[in-house]
């Protein structure tokens, strides 16, 4: 089949850019044409002979200019082009699809938004406007939605007034292969040298933009400020462009208690280095990191909004935070995992046997399926 998958990015350093890279590669292995309409693609991908990469070029602006750039030119580059699936992520063009893959639902995140002031506020706040905007009229044209999880599913009935019948819950992936719980010790040890960390060290691991009030970062600091066992770390990994996140360490005085990491591109080590994930996001379709901190076999702690929460069991395989925004909370389950290092091996040892129920090649299999449904759907309607 010829296959046309549309997102702004085919990279394995990046949330959505891993899922569809990942869905692509899977396709591409079982023979399918793939045609990528994306700004940026690994070269793995553009190197396979029947993966052929169609660049849409834009410029480095803000994201509420680029989204719309990368919408009307893609929109342009399909003109006349006939495949038997396109295959498109969320909103980001609007245009007749077949597959929608919906990792985010914006409607139900701007109910959530905290209405706070300065610019920054107001830019994500116009951005989730629009982006919702967009939402309800691209969803609502004909076709099958792929939901990240069944929270997903629900968002876009309730919110967006979507048939039931037309999602299907897929839940993103993992390589288990990548992400494993080997040579741990090693992992452990280069980590505490680089950072000059005593060996007793209980390191909590927190990975994602300390700008966004989504992934709830401040809580975690602010949690932090109560955790009086000095052992306990904080392992800070992800963009840190500007000041914010130095402000909020210094405003909870944390300099002892954080190490920030930045951006990094070894984290299967920092993941076998850590003891204890923790994501208290005020929402998150289906988080990636979860995933691969379950396969390292880490125990999670995370908010019931993460998607990823309906693949675990709670007490078993990790623990699922009752409320938002609740820093005593946050605070009494990262002390309670730091003194019961039993229970800190048995909930890794079962994340790490839940993970390897949700690989990748899992995704690519039930979304070939529904490739294969919206094909058939086609055929009968030209009937």
């Amino acid at each position: 089949m010829k296959i046309a998958i549309v997102t702004h990015r085919f990279i394995r350093n990046e949330g959505q850019g891993r899922i569809q890279y990942e869905l692509a590669l899977y396709l591409a292995k079982k023979g399918h044409q793939i045609h990528l309409y994306a700004i940026e693609a690994e070269e793995d991908l553009q190197n396979m002979n029947n993966v052929y990469f169609h660049h849409i070029p834009v410029p480095n602006l803000l994201h509420i200019l680029k989204d719309q750039i990368f919408m009307l030119f893609t929109i342009l580059r399909l003109k006349r082009k006939n495949y038997h699936v396109l295959h498109i992520t969320g909103a980001n063009i609007v245009h007749p699809y077949h597959i929608n893959n919906c990792q985010f639902c914006h409607t139900a995140w701007k109910r959530l938004m905290n209405t706070e002031n300065g610019l920054r506020s107001i830019y994500h706040s116009l951005y989730t406007s629009i982006s919702s905007f967009f939402e309800k009229m691209v969803y609502r044209k004909p076709g099958i939605i792929t939901a990240a999880s069944g929270k997903v599913k629900k968002e876009l009935i309730d919110y967006l007034g979507i048939d039931r019948e037309r999602i299907s819950i897929l839940y993103n992936g993992v390589d288990t292969d990548e992400f494993n719980p080997l040579d741990r010790a090693v992992s452990r040890e280069r980590i505490l040298n680089q950072f000059g960390l005593p060996e007793k060290s209980i390191l909590v691991l927190f990975m994602g933009d300390l700008r966004s009030k989504r992934k709830g970062a401040e809580f975690l600091l602010q949690a932090f400020q109560k955790i009086r066992d000095e052992r306990i770390k904080l392992l800070l990994v992800g963009p840190q462009r500007g000041k914010y996140y130095r402000k909020l360490i210094e405003k909870y005085r944390l300099e002892t208690k954080i190490v920030p990491m930045g951006f990094r591109k070894d984290t299967p080590d920092i993941y076998r280095a850590a003891d204890i994930f923790v994501l208290p996001s005020l929402y998150e379709a289906c988080s990636i990191a979860v995933l691969e901190a379950m396969a390292t076999g880490l125990p999670c702690i995370v908010s019931k909004e993460t998607g990823t929460s309906e693949l675990m069991e709670n007490g078993v395989d990790g623990i699922i935070l009752n409320s938002l925004r609740d820093v005593e909370e946050i605070r009494q389950k990262i002390e309670f995992l730091s003194k019961n290092s039993e229970i800190r091996e048995k909930m890794g040892n079962n994340a790490r046997k839940k993970s390897l129920q949700y690989k990748w090649e899992r995704m690519g299999e039930e979304c070939e399926k529904l490739i294969a449904a919206s094909l058939i759907g086609k055929i009968v309607r030209a009937l």
